[in-house]
């Protein structure tokens, strides 16, 4: 695997914002990062005069794209159903979790028989597995001491 500052490198290069979709932010950024790698496997540090990666044949590089193509292939359901249960799935094969995928479905589907009890049909429907939300989350767990406190 590429170092994390090398991925950093390129997501900052290729992000592609979805608004209210990080699903499909991250799948094309993904997309994105596989495609510049294909064009050229060179990545430029952002501050000084050197490169990040060992030249065109760069074995990390190499492999970090043959593994972006592998996500991308068990990716492309996401697209072609409209089954929130069939994405997360794809989603957990790509993260190697299906625990917190499979929480998520079964707490979908929770809430879609709610909604189907409620009659509520104002609600957006689609196989969009995450939302943005308007509460502000922290990376950051201020609950312990040391200095993130």
């Amino acid at each position: 695997m590429p170092s994390g500052f090398l991925i950093s490198k390129l997501v900052a290069e290729e992000y592609e914002a979805h608004e209210g979709r990080d699903d499909e932010s991250l799948y094309y950024t993904m997309k994105n990062i596989r495609d510049r790698l294909n064009d050229s496997l060179e990545v430029e540090h952002p501050v000084v005069d050197e490169m990040l990666t060992a030249g065109a044949y760069d074995p990390a590089a190499t492999s970090f794209k043959t593994q972006l193509n592998t996500a991308l292939d068990k990716l492309d359901i996401i697209f072609g159903t409209e089954d929130a249960s069939e994405a997360l799935e794809a989603w957990g094969d790509v993260f190697q979790e299906q625990g917190f995928f499979s929480d998520q479905a079964a707490s979908r589907a929770q809430k879609h028989e709610a909604d189907d009890i409620h009659a509520n049909d104002d609600s957006p429907s689609g196989p969009s597995i995450w939302v943005k939300s308007d509460e502000e989350v922290s990376a950051v767990d201020k609950r312990g001491g040391g200095r993130n406190a």
